[in-house]
């Protein structure tokens, strides 16, 4: 569901009352992560590479990531809207900087193969992921900078009797996902520490 500009309004309103703020003028320590833009919206994405953030520096403050998880699927973060509406969101949810974390590729093709000669159906699972974080200024309502994976690719055979995995729980979809947004990690942190030292 899309909110039109008078229920956006509302709802940053409400939650501005709830949740910590940043004054005017003053910058948060905090980054946080929303899966977008809504063009680009795959599963996992921002857990993944708040993870991979995490693990290369335990000091940063990402926030509650469970907090940003309403403007993953209801807020509309896209189009001409998505730096605007990026801002308001990450402003609402007391961060410093935001990251929206997406995938401009996010496929899975499925080939059946015919039965061989021993009888045996299979079919061939093609997975391409490509990823983008992009680096969003809430306080000045701008991008400060957008990286972009190249483009990863997997095929795996299997039974055609198997049940076949839902895209958001298929393995070879995860791990390219992690691989492309490992290979972001330090443009993306180092981006990071440069901004948070001079706020």
């Amino acid at each position: 569901m899309k909110l039109k500009p008078i229920a956006l309004l509302m709802l940053s309103l409400v939650l501005n009352a709830c949740l910590p703020q940043v004054t005017t003028g003053e910058r948060s320590q905090q980054i946080s992560l929303i899966n977008g833009p809504e063009e680009q919206r795959a599963p996992h994405l921002k857990e993944i590479f708040a993870q991979l953030l995490s693990r290369q520096d335990p000091s940063l403050d990402l926030g509650f990531l469970a907090a940003s998880d309403y403007y993953d699927s209801n807020f509309h973060i896209g189009g001409a809207q998505t730096v605007e509406n990026a801002s308001i969101a990450f402003r609402t949810l007391g961060a410093g900087y935001g990251l929206l974390v997406g995938a401009p590729i996010f496929e899975r093709e499925v080939y059946y193969r015919s039965t061989s000669e021993y009888g045996v159906n299979t079919r061939v699972v093609a997975s391409k992921v490509q990823v983008e974080v992009i680096i969003i200024d809430p306080l000045n309502r701008s991008k400060v900078a957008s990286f972009r994976s190249g483009v990863y690719e997997a095929l795996r055979l299997e039974l055609s009797t198997q049940a076949l995995i839902d895209p958001a729980n298929d393995d070879d979809l995860k791990a390219l996902s992690t691989q492309a947004l490992g290979d972001l990690l330090p443009s993306v942190y180092a981006q990071l520490q440069q901004l948070l030292a001079n706020p």
